[in-house]
């Protein structure tokens, strides 16, 4: 089917008088030729009181105009999914024919039926011949990009209200699922502003405050979390929601509407490479397909748009590429504006670009594309089902086996339990200890060395050498590749992604075995492996042990610094292991927590081990203080526990990202008390209500609030700073040299004697985008409490950090680096280079941890570092 005119109908998008003109012969012109709107469907403007491209809508009004769209058209049918954090209602609204929707729980049963890879062939072309395929359309997850849910109102108007042989083979082919705002509470942030911040009419001058967002910017949900970049981790509640009801749908078709830089022509197709080599070409072809079609769209109508460059398809959690992985077509379509270009905004003396006509073009993408589908309804159907039979015949002839030790933490096992059940990646277990020969080890890459056995017991099946040979215990998980969800299995468990093009878009690396700390194997031998359905339950908090001296908290737990976190807001008396003790028969870790019952009568300290138990925690009573082993409990090797009191810093100049992530660990994810304060209130903040502060990404301070930090330091105050705030803190408050390279780092020639494309390769040789480094821990610092001898952190920068007489180096990068995505020259600047660094001023600490330690809330290994910087900080050298 061609499209013969462009999305605006005349009634509902018209430009403002205060607005300039774009293209308005294309705005007089109707979606579909010999088209008839039906009058009884509400236009936008008759429940928004205002014309669509005229002003942007709250979260609130979107709702009531796709209410009363329900309400009025048989083609719709609203389903609620979940809340945003701020209580916001998410929908999304099935459209489609009304026999459609009728049938639409049968359909997407039979839809599902598509996905499961031994459907006998009889029944799978008989769904093909019979089935709508489904289409899911994605707007505004960025919340400050808004032309975006604007678009969302016109194309449900559009299908709800148009009558024709054209509309009426879109909505009898396709099932259209549309999420008309992903993200309300960024976008009502920007929204709320915009409106309070413009005058009377739009002003496209640069200059104007109403194009200048001001920090953090409505771009993040509520904690600040790119949700574009959610999708497969789905640690935010709209994520989380969002793929539960993805599940159920599966579609063959995903579309995500998004903005960019204003002065950007629009974006759609293929990104540039690097894709992900789980991604199959078959889905690559479509892309491609897709983008050609909508290209030949807007080249009808004299649009300029860009295609195959800048965004690529590696990293798997966006809204574009997780979909790849569950059978859709995901494409993305950028179009320009973001927040900086208001209701309008001067792209050059000749050209306001204007609201309105950006919700033209995502419009004329949107229809673009499910017309496209309806045309090719049976072929996408038959890829769909293609997709899950290949997945398993692809891992047959490259097969890869993950498998994750059951000792592991309950609480990480149940992480790995709650990621793989949300896509739908089965988990099994060995049903018999398992030889670990050919087994590859994560930290290196390399096989799993078998120990020499004695001296003259070499042959194999000798009692000495069985007894030698290391086994994979009964009850091990095992994923493995040879299932549906197989290829999303491996772009997330497997080592490292190959890396096509160093050049990405972002990170790199991703490992769920590296990112979790998990302990876990691979292999690349095709099995097969004795296996079992696995039966897990999720941890339950315990309380062991009947001793009335103590209660005593192991620090090997995932939630452990929740555990601090209920200690902090308790005030309660506490010393911590200096050392691994025993006692009484149980281990425990240095950095555990030891409260005595006689110095804690002033709290409910049975309460308090509830509350312990009810986050999943182990807690247990001891009788004695007289260990079995390690120094006794009251010795001066387990010394009192400063608790802390927090302060995170939030503000201009801070990474929104960054901060989002330490306050929703701090706040959610592992809750310990703490205090948002800004940056520019800082040098009147009484500071002593404190012992603990944070600066994330980009945090900084200069003059007297400088000077207070650092008075505030030197009395005892424990300053830690993450990423670039690392760097400003040893270079600008403790003034310590940069690090100088190694000597076995080649000299370069000057920029000013490069070509333009070398001076574009040293950029790409220079930039570390988001690659997984190892990291060796000094195990006996306090700051490692808790943790194995080393971690894997996601580095983005390239610098490493300053080390004065005073510092103590509590981790050292280890090359070559895990991820590929890194140069030879920067691994040779990392080798040995410090990582994390305590300084000693005064009588406190300011602690650098030079790369992000809670990346986008899954580097579960990684965050323990800062969780412990915050626990033990406040006590190092007391």
């Amino acid at each position: 089917m061609r499209l013969t005119a462009t999305l605006c109908l005349a009634s509902t998008i018209a430009c403002s008088p205060a607005l300039s003109q774009p293209l308005p012969e294309l705005h007089a012109a109707r979606l579909f030729s010999n088209a008839e709107i039906n009058p009884a469907v509400p236009t936008p403007e008759s429940v928004l009181g205002f014309r669509l491209g005229e002003q942007f809508s709250r979260h609130d009004e979107q709702v009531a105009y796709l209410r009363a769209l329900d309400a009025a058209s048989e083609r719709l049918m609203i389903r609620p999914y979940g809340r945003t954090v701020e209580g916001r209602p998410l929908m999304v609204l099935f459209i489609s024919s009304a026999a459609n929707l009728r049938d639409l729980d049968a359909i997407l049963a039979r839809n599902l039926r598509l996905a499961d890879p031994v459907l006998a062939e009889a029944e799978r072309e008989a769904i093909i011949d019979r089935n709508p395929m489904v289409a899911w359309l994605s707007y505004n997850v960025h919340g400050n990009e808004p032309s975006c849910a604007e678009a969302a109102m016109n194309v449900a108007y559009t299908l709800a209200a148009s009558n024709g042989p054209e509309i009426d083979q879109v909505l009898n082919n396709v099932v259209v699922v549309l999420d008309p705002l992903v993200n309300p509470d960024g976008h009502d942030r920007y929204v709320n502003w915009y409106r309070a911040t413009m005058g009377g009419s739009p002003n496209p001058a640069h200059e104007a405050s109403e194009h200048h967002e001001p920090w953090p910017g409505g771009r993040q949900n509520h904690y600040l979390f790119d949700l574009n970049r959610d999708w497969v981790w789905c640690v935010q509640p709209e994520s989380r929601a969002r793929l539960t009801l993805y599940r159920t749908v599966l579609p063959q078709l995903h579309l995500d509407f998004h903005e960019q830089e204003y002065r950007n022509p629009y974006f759609l197709g293929l990104g540039e490479d690097p894709y992900n080599v789980n991604i199959p070409d078959s889905t690559k072809d479509w892309v491609g397909r897709y983008g050609a079609d909508g290209a030949a769209t807007f080249d009808r109508f004299g649009l300029v748009y860009s295609t195959k460059e800048r965004f690529d398809y590696l990293y798997p959690g966006y809204g574009k590429v997780l979909p790849c992985y569950h059978g859709a077509v995901g494409l993305l379509y950028e179009q320009a504006g973001h927040s900086f270009a208001g209701l309008s905004i001067k792209v050059d003396e000749h050209y306001d670009l204007t609201l309105a006509e950006r919700i033209r073009n995502h419009t004329l993408s949107g229809l673009s594309g499910l017309a496209y589908s309806a045309a090719h309804r049976k072929e996408q159907l038959t890829r769909f089902a293609s997709f899950f039979r290949e997945s398993i015949e692809a891992a047959k002839a490259s097969p890869e086996t993950y498998f994750i030790d059951p000792g592991n933490d309950p609480a990480l096992l149940a992480r790995v339990a709650r990621l793989c059940a949300t896509h739908g990646i089965i988990i099994e277990e060995l049903d018999r200890d398992l030889p670990m020969r050919g087994m590859l080890d994560y930290s290196t890459g390399e096989p799993w060395k078998q120990p020499s056995p004695p001296k003259g017991d070499e042959a194999p099946g000798s009692p000495q050498r069985e007894q030698t040979e290391r086994m994979l215990r009964e009850g091990t998980w095992v994923i493995r590749t040879d299932q549906a969800m197989g290829r999303l299995a491996r772009a997330l468990f497997e080592r490292t992604p190959v890396v096509t093009d160093r050049q990405t878009y972002d990170i790199s690396s991703w490992s769920v075995p590296l990112s979790f700390g998990l302990e876990a194997w691979y292999s690349r031998e095709s099995g097969p492996w004795p296996v079992r359905r696995l039966e897990f339950q999720p941890p339950q908090g315990s309380i062991v042990g009947d001793g009335d001296l103590a209660v005593v908290i192991d620090a090997r737990q995932l939630d452990f610094p929740a555990a601090v976190g209920l200690a902090a807001r308790a005030e309660a008396v506490c010393r911590f292991a200096g050392e691994d003790f025993q006692l009484e028969g149980r281990r425990f870790s240095r950095g555990s927590l030891i409260l005595y019952r006689a110095r804690n009568t002033h709290i409910d300290l049975e309460g308090f081990v509830a509350q312990v138990s009810a986050l999943g925690l182990r807690s247990t009573r001891v009788g004695s203080g007289m260990t079995d082993s390690g120094a006794v409990l009251g010795a001066r090797e387990h010394p009192a526990l400063e608790l802390p009191r927090i302060a995170l810093a939030r503000g201009s100049g801070v990474s929104a990202v960054d901060f989002g992530e330490v306050w929703h660990l701090l706040g959610v994810d592992c809750p310990m008390p703490h205090t948002l304060v800004n940056l520019d209130r800082l040098s009147a903040a009484d500071l002593s209500n404190f012992n603990v502060l944070i600066f994330t990404d980009g945090a900084s301070v200069s003059g007297a609030a400088m000077d207070k930090v650092k008075a505030w330091v030197q009395a005892g105050g424990t300053l830690i700073a993450l990423e670039s705030a690392s760097s400003w803190a040893a270079g600008s408050m403790l003034e310590l040299e940069e690090p100088k390279d190694p000597a076995t780092v080649p000299a370069r020639p000057e920029p000013n004697q490069l070509t333009q494309e070398e001076r574009r390769e040293r950029a790409i040789e220079d930039g570390i985008p988001g690659v997984h480094v190892r990291v060796d821990l000094d195990r006996t610092h306090p700051l490692t409490s808790g943790m194995g001898g080393s971690i894997a952190v996601i580095k983005s920068r390239d610098a490493s950090q300053r080390v004065g007489r005073a510092s103590a180096v509590v981790g050292r990068y280890v090359t070559p680096a895990i991820g590929e995505a890194i140069s030879d020259r920067n691994e040779s600047r990392l080798a040995n280079a410090a990582a994390i660094v305590v300084h000693s001023l005064g009588s406190g600490r300011v602690i650098c941890l030079g790369d992000s330690l809670t990346t986008r809330g899954f580097a579960l290994a990684p965050r323990r570092l800062l969780q412990n910087a915050i626990i033990y900080g406040p006590s190092l050298g007391r």
